[in-house]
């Protein structure tokens, strides 16, 4: 991490959530990567016990991922849920200030066109 420290980004990542979803899992090719030892062969039977209480097998990994992560020097908090965190106040929609910007300029564009036809039409 001394890159990173370089760069402040220690003190920067600090204040950071960072959320992973796991939207699919391919048996084959995480046996594959896991190799031909042990942990290769108990992967489908791992993966077994995952979908049948996904809750209960994170709750179990999270200790470990969080020594995992010591080993490298990162102090974090693991936290599981079924939920998104809440990202703060939804944001707006551009739609509607857009329109309504466009259309005031749009408007003073049309309104200083006609007032110069007519100061022209008057000469």
């Amino acid at each position: 991490m001394e890159g990173l420290d370089l760069l402040g980004a220690s003190d920067a990542l600090s204040n950071q959530y960072i959320t992973f979803r796991i939207k699919n899992i391919d048996s084959q090719t995480l046996k594959y990567k896991l190799g031909t030892g042990t942990a290769g062969a108990l992967a489908p039977a791992g993966l077994l016990f995952v979908n049948a209480g996904p809750q209960a097998a994170l709750d179990v990994a999270a200790p470990f991922i969080r020594s995992a992560m010591k080993d490298y020097g990162i102090d974090a908090d693991v936290t599981v849920s079924k939920v998104a965190p809440a990202g703060g106040p939804r944001a707006i929609s551009e739609f509607w200030p857009g329109l309504l910007v466009g259309g005031v300029i749009g408007g003073s564009g049309l309104l200083i066109v006609k007032m110069i036809a007519r100061l022209f039409a008057r000469r």
